[in-house]
Formats: structure tokens, sequence, C-alpha cells
């Protein structure tokens, strides 16, 4: 019981948040990315990609799946600070 507390149900919320965040994305983007390249449409794969790697990387693991879910999450998150910090560096230079 503590265990899926403490591992499956953050990995089943984490999971679907990506899920509502692919939904939602490609609901509201899909106007916007047909004059896109096909670079702003492989961003949406991002994220399957990331899981795939972390799943294909600790496959041996005993919880390879929820440290898939878990590392995904915490890479989107440093890659969206990553992201945060250069824009105000930017800002700041301009």
């Amino acid at each position: 019981m503590l265990q899926f507390l403490v591992v499956y149900l953050p990995a089943l919320l984490i999971g679907g948040g990506l899920l509502m965040m692919l939904a939602f994305g490609l609901k509201n983007a899909a106007p916007r990315l047909r004059g896109q390249g096909k670079l702003a449409i492989a961003a949406f794969a991002l994220p399957v990609v990331i899981f795939a790697i972390v799943y294909l990387v600790n496959a041996s693991s005993e919880d390879a799946f929820a440290l898939a879910f878990i590392m995904t999450a915490i890479v989107l998150v440093l890659s969206g600070l990553a992201a945060l910090v250069i824009a105000g560096v930017r800002g700041l230079v301009k």
C-alpha cells in the first residue's frame, strides 16, 4: 500500500498530467501549427521520446515504468526552467 502511495500514485498523476497537456496542447495548437515547420510539430513528441529513452535505459530496473514517469517530469521541468532563464537573459541583454 505504501509503495502504491509513494510510487504509483504520483506516476499516475504525472502520466495523467502529461496526457492532459498533450490533449489540450494539440487542441489549441492545431490551427497554429499548420504554418510551422517540422521542428515545432516534433516538439509535441518530446515527452514521449524522453519517456521512451528513460524507460529503455532503466528497463532492467524493478520500477522502470515509475522511474521513467518521474524522470520525464524532472527533465521537462528542468527544460522549462532553462527556457525561462534563457528568455530572462535575452530580455536583459536586449
